[in-house]
């Protein structure tokens, strides 16, 4: 297992381009107190999205066409993982545990310098937020930050523009995941996603009463 991982990173990282910016599900741990899954001697740093649960809830609801209740299993699990449903694609198991034990593993990790940025404000102030995240990450490798490039990256990732991409030419990952036949948007209602509207006060309760300590560290909640 440590073998193959090894020679994964080591494919990755003797390509030509100087940054590589991978994207992934998984929990930052050791496996039987030997195995990384995330390999600190390949990674330069991390940048970890954070977003409110009562809003991810929703969004897996619609992402993967799931009853509410099994999302909330889904939300909760502590040995929760994803896969690929596509078997021609598959590459294995991410393992990514609960909402909280996800974000812990990366927060109380002190191995790989970890950007942490809150969904909300990547939305709401989305170039204050990227210059933030662009400034941060020029601690740890060669960056210039060009204003044009910002503006432009900006325009074309706002939330509206991702959202005609997709109404364009589809959302590639549900392919990937073997999900394809789910005709719900993937950009779907992005900040305007309320759960107070849209998620019954039971389930909201649920999440408050596990997740409590967290969503007011976070300002998810107020006291």
């Amino acid at each position: 297992m440590k073998l193959k991982n090894i020679k994964k990173y080591k494919k990755i990282s003797s390509t030509d381009k100087e940054i590589i910016f991978l994207k992934t599900h998984l929990a930052n741990l050791t496996i039987n107190k030997i195995y990384p899954t995330i390999n600190k001697d390949y990674s330069i740093c991390s940048i970890y999205i954070v977003r409110d649960p009562r809003n991810v809830i929703l969004s897996l609801k619609n992402h993967y066409n799931l009853e509410i209740k099994e999302c909330l299993n889904f939300l909760m699990n502590d040995k929760n993982f994803i896969c690929m449903k596509n078997n021609n694609l598959s590459k294995g198991y991410t393992l990514i545990l609960d909402w909280a034990s996800n974000y812990l593993s990366w927060k109380n990790q002190k191995n790989i310098n970890t950007i942490f940025i809150k969904f909300e404000d990547l939305v709401l102030e989305q170039e204050k937020t990227f210059i933030h995240i662009l400034n941060e990450l020029k601690k740890f490798m060669n960056l210039e930050i060009d204003k044009k490039k910002i503006e432009n990256v900006v325009k074309t990732t706002n939330f509206k523009y991702l959202r005609q991409l997709e109404e364009k030419e589809g959302f590639i990952e549900n392919k990937i995941m073997g999900i394809k036949d789910n005709k719900n948007f993937f950009f779907n209602k992005g900040i305007e996603q309320n759960f107070n509207k849209d998620l019954d006060p039971s389930i909201i309760e649920k999440i408050k009463k596990k997740y409590k300590n967290l969503l007011l560290e976070l300002n998810y909640l107020k006291n």
